[in-house]
């Protein structure tokens, strides 16, 4: 993309400028558009587009997994047994009061 242009008899001076030099935050051929991504997402600085972290989902990675899901765009199923909570990121599982064990 080219922002300046001067063109001389002897000369032509270009400043170029491409979207993936945008500051964090930032997007778009000018960096004038604001990123809307969530939960430390990262924003594509030439469509805006967020990919999530881990545990995380949605447009604008707005949704945490839910209970029975985890990992990258929660694509993973959880495996705890006997009411044990799922950790959203690792798939760990937390057992329930009264309960031991991995699952």
């Amino acid at each position: 993309r080219i922002l300046l242009a001067i063109v001389t008899p002897h000369s032509v001076m270009l400043n170029i400028f491409s979207s993936s030099d945008c500051p964090p935050n930032r997007w778009g051929s000018d960096c004038s558009q604001v990123c809307k991504c969530k939960n430390n997402s990262t924003c594509d600085a030439q469509d805006g587009s967020c990919s999530c972290p881990k545990g995380y989902r949605g447009t604008t990675c707005e949704f945490q997994c839910p209970s029975d899901r985890f990992g990258q765009d929660c694509a993973e199923v959880c495996q705890c047994l006997n009411g044990g909570k799922c950790d959203p990121v690792s798939g760990e599982c937390y057992c329930a009061p009264g309960f031991t064990g991995p699952l």
